[in-house]
């Protein structure tokens, strides 16, 4: 069930799904899934989970966001992540403190849906955009 929209910008979406169902939701039905551009996104995301992990929409090829495949500056990696254990961590979810982790695509979490446009976006819905797939 989803959660009303939290903040202008994001939604949480209760349901549990791998990385790739979760990033398929947020392209359907919202923009794609979160990026966090920086430690205040972050911090703002952490509350607004109330204690649990979550998707977010960063994976590994290299590190890039799902949305528009952009690059990713700002990292709140966990100590020793991404360590990619098995050789198959290529998704990333925050943990309840905050901190990011790598772990493999297939494991179910809640997620977050950003809404709207993205800075320097051309579009605001997923009809309209292209977008990278794993």
């Amino acid at each position: 069930m989803e959660t009303s929209i939290i903040t202008e910008r994001y939604t949480l979406i209760e349901v549990l799904k791998t990385w790739t169902e979760a990033q398929q939701y947020c392209r359907e039905h919202h923009t794609d899934l979160v990026s966090i551009k920086n430690a205040s996104e972050n911090a703002d995301l952490v509350k607004k989970a109330q204690g649990k992990t979550f998707w977010i929409g960063l994976f590994n090829e290299p590190w890039k966001w799902s949305h528009q495949g952009d690059s990713y500056t700002f990292h709140n990696w966990n100590t020793v992540q991404p360590n990619n254990a098995g050789g198959n961590e290529n998704c990333v979810r925050m943990f309840k403190n905050g901190t990011w982790g790598d772990i493999g695509c297939n494991v179910l979490y809640p997620f977050f849906c950003y809404d709207g446009k993205y800075p320097g976006s051309v579009c605001s819905c997923s009809a309209q955009c292209l977008y990278p797939s794993l």
